[in-house]
C-alpha cells in the first residue's frame, strides 16, 4: 500500500501541470516575501469621527497585495497555456 502511494505521488510530481502550478506558487510566496503591497492609486473617502459626519472627506490609498498580482498573472498564463494546447489537440492536456 505504501509503495503504490509512493509510486502516485512520484508520478504527480513529475506532471507538467504540477510543476507549473508549483512555480506560480513559489512565484507568489517570494513576492509577498520580498514586495508586500503596491499602491496602485487613491480613493477619495469620508473622513473619520465628527469631520465625515459635516462632510469633509480625505484620500485613502488602494492597496494590493504583489503576491495576488503574481498569482492571477501566473494562473491567467497557465490558463492561456492550456487553452490553446486543449485547441490544438493534446490529449496530455485535457487530463
Amino acid at each position: 500500500m505504501l509503495n503504490r502511494l509512493k509510486a502516485a505521488v512520484y508520478d504527480l510530481s513529475q506532471n507538467e501541470d504540477v510543476k507549473a502550478l508549483s512555480g506560480i506558487a513559489a512565484a507568489s510566496t517570494a513576492a509577498a516575501a520580498v514586495l508586500g503591497e503596491i499602491t496602485v492609486g487613491s480613493a477619495t473617502v469620508a473622513a473619520p469621527g465628527i469631520l465625515g459626519a459635516i462632510g469633509l472627506t480625505t484620500a485613502a490609498p488602494v492597496v494590493v497585495s504583489a503576491a495576488g498580482i503574481v498569482a492571477v498573472a501566473g494562473l491567467a498564463a497557465f490558463g492561456v497555456k492550456k487553452a490553446i494546447e486543449i485547441s490544438e489537440g493534446d490529449k496530455d492536456s485535457a487530463s
